[in-house]
């Protein structure tokens, strides 16, 4: 690795884990943890535990934990010098690399964040106060969006010219308001352009421009509309300085998005989440739109909780984000075909990722932007009547044929069943068929007959079960063994371990505790596993710091034993361990004594068996548990 050590700790230290993971998940608190549903498998059930005050997670259900860095390149695909730079940048560490390459790549990196940030505040800063942007300003208004609204989406205008962002944020800038980039930085991020000529000139122009945050609030990109009358430009079509084609081009496709860049991926994020994210974990359900001025409206409308795709379809991706942070998804798409026809591979991902998929049905040629701004109560309306996604599609259907002839009736029946075939559930299969049967006029039993026939032909009848059992029972269940629940103490209040270790050790005669952590560990733990752990976070300074050097087995264990939390006592588990520990001795011995032929060897053991026997009796005495527990582990480690 070419990040320093010390570096790597610094990111894991300075890492907020359960931040990191609420940009993914929701999370809510119990007690000292973070539970929410796993993002690396689906569920309905929260099996997913943050425990901030250690920085390490765990699955109940598929058994994933780690740290930071672990959770990073398990989320988004990275190496693990990837997932240290990424984590980097979000805390804001200089990492120290003993390879330039790398120490170069984070730093432009981080320089596309930057300059992102300072574009998203040009652009914004011309909107407002620009005498070019007027246009841009009178149209976002007669949209509805108040000046407020403006400023809380940062909406910014690309001016129609060709090169004054360009020119502002290069080192050759006329003006000093904002700091000076570099040209390949400026491509690199998608802001700028190369045209023939060699000269630099800006991508978007004669747009009105739409930030896209991360779920950090970063800017990361760009979206720009065109307006009429307005010239435009965007990265595929891109004219010359001087050139007569300027005069009679085109504006271009009416949105342009920025490019792929290595802070950026349309088909993962979503914008708007970084502002709906609360109230989506509020509400568990969040709404899925198709523009950008659709969130607005809804966020217009009073429902915060939406987000629309970048440009592109709903993708699989999107999907794996949005079951991270709510159970119902509602799909508020137009209802032209175009909309229409992006619904139909979503019925696949709600059987997949085990999400309420519902769907919204808008009026004809209207979209979201055109209710919400107009009408909040009538998209409230709209959005409170929005239909199962299986509904929706057996509604489509008999909407779009005569049900008054039999032809369309069974032709209604037969589209409808293909549709409920696929569904998971026997009991919303059944039901579907009961309004089928009473819209197209045909014996309830016949269509049952028809749809077990479709359900044995179809290659997805064995869906019928759930493709993941998710369960909290745990594979270490607290109760089962008191060596876990002395574990779980250890790496949650090692302290308290160590004080009560350290008073019994020393009631044994013992001064240093760390010169019979090793024996001690091999008599309580017939697991090496434990016992590493055991061993190495007694006698750290800083417990948390060694959890990240442990072997891979014994950090699969910590996951668990940090997962949850313990109210244990923990002089009680040390001590009743202790007696167990004794009692399993105690056995050997008394059969060691009834084959010993020497007389006085024979004496000394019963007389020892004696003394261990009352030990183990003043054990369970709290008045006496401290003394009896000293004097067992000086057998113990004597023996």
């Amino acid at each position: 690795m070419t990040i320093s050590d010390e570096d790597i700790e610094k990111v894991r230290q300075d890492t907020d884990l359960v931040a990191l993971v609420s940009e993914h998940i929701a999370l809510k608190r119990q007690g000292r943890r973070w539970v929410g549903l796993c993002p690396f498998h689906a569920e309905k059930t929260p099996s997913f535990s943050v425990n901030a005050e250690a920085g390490l997670y765990y699955c109940f259900g598929c058994h994933a934990s780690g740290d930071a860095i672990t959770f990073m390149r398990a989320m988004e695909g990275m190496d693990f010098g990837q997932a240290v730079r990424s984590l980097a940048d979000k805390v804001g560490i200089s990492l120290r690399f003993s390879d330039n390459k790398d120490s170069i790549d984070a730093k432009n990196r981080k320089k596309l964040f930057e300059v992102m940030k300072t574009a998203v505040e040009w652009y914004h800063k011309r909107l407002l106060e620009s005498s070019d942007a007027a246009h841009a300003r009178s149209y976002l208004h007669s949209r509805g969006l108040s000046e407020e609204q403006i400023g809380f989406f940062r909406l910014g205008w690309a001016p129609s010219s060709w090169d004054l962002l360009a020119k502002d944020l290069t080192s050759n800038s006329p003006t000093k308001n904002y700091p000076s980039y570099s040209k390949d930085l400026l491509i690199a991020a998608g802001l700028c352009t190369v045209n023939s000529y060699q000269k630099l000139q800006d991508v978007f122009r004669g747009r009105i421009i739409f930030p896209i945050f991360d779920t950090s609030n970063r800017p990361i990109a760009l979206a720009g509309r065109t307006l009429d009358g307005v010239g435009a430009g965007n990265a595929s079509k891109v004219s010359d300085f001087g050139s007569a084609k300027v005069k009679s081009s085109s504006l271009g496709p009416k949105y342009y998005n920025s490019p792929e860049t290595p802070i950026y991926s349309k088909r993962k994020v979503l914008y708007g989440l970084n502002w709906a994210k609360s109230e989506v974990v509020k509400t568990d359900q969040i709404i899925v739109c198709e523009g950008y001025f659709d969130v607005m409206a809804f966020f217009h409308a009073g429902f915060e909780n939406a987000v629309a795709t970048c440009g592109t379809a709903l993708s699989e991706e999107h999907f794996k984000s949005l079951r991270n942070f709510a159970k119902t998804v509602v799909l508020a798409y137009d209802s032209d075909s175009a909309g229409q026809a992006g619904m139909e591979a979503f019925y696949q991902w709600e059987r997949n990722f085990e999400l309420d998929v519902k769907v919204v049905d808008l009026p004809k040629g209207q979209d979201p932007a055109d209710i919400g701004f107009s009408d909040p109560n009538k998209l409230a309306d709209i959005l409170s009547n929005a239909k199962p996604f299986l509904g929706f599609k057996i509604h489509r259907i008999f909407s779009s044929l005569n049900l008054s002839t039999p032809e369309g009736r069974a032709k209604g029946a037969e589209l409808a069943l293909a549709q409920i075939a696929q569904h998971p559930s026997e009991f919303v299969r059944d039901q579907y068929l009961m309004v089928v049967a009473s819209h197209c006029l045909i014996d309830e039993n016949n269509l049952r007959q028809r749809l077990e026939r479709l359900r044995k032909g179809s290659s997805d009848s064995t869906f019928g079960a759930s493709t993941v059992a998710s369960s909290n029972k745990m594979e270490y269940d607290q109760h089962a063994s008191l060596r876990l629940e002395l574990l779980r103490l250890v790496v949650n209040n090692s302290n308290q371990v160590k004080e009560q270790l350290t008073s019994m050790l020393q009631a044994a005669g013992f001064d240093d505790i760390s010169a019979v952590l090793s024996p001690l560990a091999e008599l309580l733990f017939n697991k090496q596993v434990a016992r590493d752990i055991f061993c190495s976070v007694l006698a750290a300074s800083e417990p948390r710091k060694v959890f990240a050097l442990l072997p891979q087995e014994a950090q699969d264990l910590l996951g668990k034993l940090i997962a949850v939390h313990t109210v244990s006592d923990p002089q009680e588990v040390i001590s009743l361990l202790i007696k167990q520990v004794s009692s399993q001795m105690l056995i050997k011995m008394s059969n060691q004594a009834k084959f010993e032929s020497d007389s006085d060897a024979h004496k000394a053991l019963n007389s020892l068996i004696i003394e261990v026997r009352m030990c183990l009796v003043k054990v369970d005495d709290p008045a006496t548990r401290l003394k009896a527990t000293g004097d067992l582990l000086a057998w113990l480690l004597r023996s």
